[in-house]
């Protein structure tokens, strides 16, 4: 993944081949899950992915996933699997269906089975890193965005903030072309004109990882102008973000410093906050996460 000479050098002695071999030996699992990460960790550059897509052995696996999920062994292989067919359709989101249709449908099983569906969702999290994946996930009708709403407001704690973390994924850009209505569009499928509400309000919950799993997402969509102006309009949270004292730990502290750092960075913020507001919060980064008022007692 370092550099294409790299790869070259690594090809040319043929260690990859014995790796995708390794992928096939049925009798020594370890093997197989090692070679499965390490196939992951290839695929995940750019230049990994356009290797693996000149060789045959991108149609071969998706033959052999339905071996693999049928076997005895397929909850242990499976999650690998699903994971290295996640980061190709990350780098190619159109046409993955097309090209690996039974990790497509498997997808869509795990969607619709309540111990898979977050695994599912953490790959469409992936896939939607880029402003292309992005759209994908928004005109693709499998129901994705309405599933990971679902789970983020009835599933259990730990799939809450997964959820959530998938959501910050979905609207956070890794690119430097912003792609202002589609995260917009997507924003407001978790809860329409109130998901700026609900998000704001899990940040004030008691609840580390759901609690800051909602500042991630917070944090995502802070390059956004329509971001700021949304949180703008919650009555009372700048309010919130200003009190030190409802920051009872050092990872509130740290998240609640870094969202008011990110707006202060916000490029429109001058036009979008009001002046007395804009610098209270400047006023904020300028002390840093922890600092504390000097109180004088008078005897």
């Amino acid at each position: 993944s370092i550099s294409q000479e790299h790869l070259e050098m690594v090809d040319k002695e043929g260690l990859l081949n014995d790796l995708f071999n390794d992928l096939k030996k049925d009798d020594d699992v370890l093997v197989q899950l090692n070679a499965i990460e390490i196939i992951s960790n290839l695929a995940e550059s750019k230049l990994g992915f356009e290797y693996l897509k000149g060789l045959n052995i991108l149609t071969n696996m998706d033959i052999r996933l339905n071996e693999v999920s049928s076997g005895p062994l397929g909850h242990f292989l499976m999650p690998g699997y699903i994971k290295f067919f996640g980061r190709l359709a990350h780098h190619d989101p159109n046409n993955y269906p097309t090209l690996y249709p039974n990790f497509t449908s498997i997808l869509k099983n795990m969607l619709e089975t309540n111990d898979q569906v977050v695994l599912a969702l953490e790959v469409f999290g992936h896939i939607g890193l880029t402003n292309e994946g992005k759209k994908v996930l928004l005109d693709r009708n499998w129901n994705v965005l309405e599933i990971m709403a679902k789970s983020i407001k009835f599933g259990t704690s730990e799939m809450k903030s997964r959820s959530m973390s998938v959501f910050a994924d979905i609207l956070r850009s890794t690119e430097e072309n912003l792609d202002f209505e589609t995260t917009r569009k997507l924003f407001s499928c978790l809860s329409g004109p109130h998901s700026m509400d609900y998000v704001t309000d899990l940040t004030k919950k008691p609840f580390g990882d759901l609690s800051s799993a909602a500042y991630d997402v917070l944090m995502a969509v802070s390059v956004y102008p329509w971001s700021v102006e949304l949180i703008l309009n919650v009555p009372g949270y700048f309010e919130f973000l200003l009190d030190r004292s409802t920051a009872k730990d050092k990872e509130s502290k740290d998240s609640k410093y870094a969202l008011i750092c990110a707006i202060c960075g916000q490029k429109e913020v001058q036009n979008i906050i009001p002046p007395e507001i804009l610098k209270q919060l400047r006023s904020y980064v300028k002390q840093g996460a922890y600092y504390v008022e000097s109180t004088v007692e008078v005897a």
